[in-house]
């Protein structure tokens, strides 16, 4: 999953320089960075390209290996004699084959504390859930279930998790013969604040399906109890702390290719996050204002390229966002000018920024009397690097 998402970057990355390369784009001093830049690309690409394929060759050996290991092994399990004649009509009838259908694609959780008892989930689902890769582990029976939301099952960009319970929100749906009247729950080992919940969502399409969000304020055993008129369902859980959760994982992942810390004599405006608002398992890095909000998806800025930055506001309107170098005193440029978005978050502007120059950088936005003034440090192209490797020899740390 991380090579799929570190080759679709590099796609991503190959497609922008070759347009920034364009003659209307670019040209002079920039157009031959751009040029080095791509021929670093291009050398990468090949030396993954290489790896990929020797990794492929020895996978399909393995595999070949597996597959006569375990035939061998079966046929001494059954005590076959592989130099015998067999008797006639032994092994001549067809066998009978039992039809399955297929149920959801669980995910075996085991506590983290033994002392925690967690309920293990149902081996189906409520009608029409069957194979649903967002909602995995069902828990009860035919007249009230409940499942908590797949990480992966949402974005599936991220990376697999036995657990699906973790503090903050964590989205659950409930499906029921009648309306849910309560859903309430207790740490069991340690003290604890209230269970937060909130009904997002009420769409009856699967008799009373409703999507709640459950926010445990601790992580911990907890036991969870949803209740209608005529039934209750009460199990137990072990909710992991959030920075385990894998959008959070990934987001720091990310966030730690930072390549230097910013020079002390430019006072960078510091950032929160990485934080999902949506429940759409896409954690952002986010800098406030008054009344104005910008988020990236990264929390790093680098020059020369385009950059996506979303402005939300408190009181809609339109929105004029400029920006100059404090070196240079150059000023960004705007790839594209603020289209308007809308989003499980609300709506926003979006845009796409360019910082022709690496350095400091002042940035402000401004929609109405509503304002925002941040500092930024924009980093070079060169210091760009993957996971696992060292800052590149070509990157440049200021004093």
């Amino acid at each position: 999953m991380n090579d799929d998402r570190n080759r679709t970057d590099e796609h991503q990355l190959d497609r922008r320089l070759r347009q920034a390369l364009e003659p209307r784009r670019v040209s002079g001093a920039r157009r031959q960075h751009y040029r080095r830049l791509l021929s670093e690309h291009e050398e990468r690409e090949m030396k993954r390209m290489r790896r990929h394929s020797r990794l492929e060759l020895g996978a399909v050996a393995v595999v070949l290996l597996l597959i006569v290991v375990v035939s061998l092994w079966r046929l001494d399990v059954v005590g076959v004699d592989r130099d015998a004649t067999p008797e006639p009509g032994i092994g001549a009838a067809p066998v009978e084959t039992a039809v399955v259908e297929p149920s959801p694609a669980r995910t075996e959780i085991a506590a983290t504390d033994p002392a925690c008892d967690v309920t293990p989930p149902s081996e189906n689902g409520p009608s029409g859930f069957a194979g649903d890769p967002v909602y995995v582990n069902w828990y009860g029976d035919d007249g009230l279930w409940l499942s908590p939301v797949s990480v992966s099952g949402v974005n599936p960009s991220m990376p697999h998790s036995p657990y699906l319970w973790f503090t903050g929100g964590s989205p659950i749906w409930i499906s029921a013969d009648q309306e849910v009247q309560d859903i309430s729950g207790r740490r069991t080992d340690g003290p604890s604040e209230l269970l937060h919940v909130d009904k997002q969502l009420d769409v009856l399409t699967r008799q009373f399906p409703v999507r709640f969000v459950l926010t445990f304020p601790d992580a911990g055993c907890w036991e969870l109890t949803a209740t209608t008129a005529d039934q209750e369902l009460s199990i137990v859980i072990d909710v992991r702390p959030l920075e385990e959760r894998p959008d959070m994982l990934v987001a720091h992942e990310r966030h730690a290719l930072l390549p230097y810390s910013p020079p002390d004599e430019c006072a960078v405006t510091p950032m929160r996050g990485p934080v999902d608002d949506a429940g759409r398992f896409l954690p952002y890095y986010w800098i406030d204002g008054d009344g104005v909000s910008v988020r990236s998806h990264t929390g790093i800025v680098w020059a020369y390229e385009p950059t996506p930055f979303d402005w939300f506001l408190d009181e809609w309107g339109p929105i004029v966002v400029t920006g100059s170098s404090m070196a240079n005193g150059a000023p960004l440029e705007l790839e594209f000018d603020h289209i308007q978005r809308a989003g499980l978050d609300g709506q926003f502007w979006l845009s796409s920024v360019v910082f022709p120059v690496p350095g400091c950088w002042e940035i402000e936005a401004t929609a109405g009397e509503q304002t925002l003034h941040a500092v930024l440090w924009v980093y070079p192209p060169e210091c760009r690097r993957e996971a696992g490797e060292d800052i590149p020899a070509l990157c440049e740390i200021p004093d």
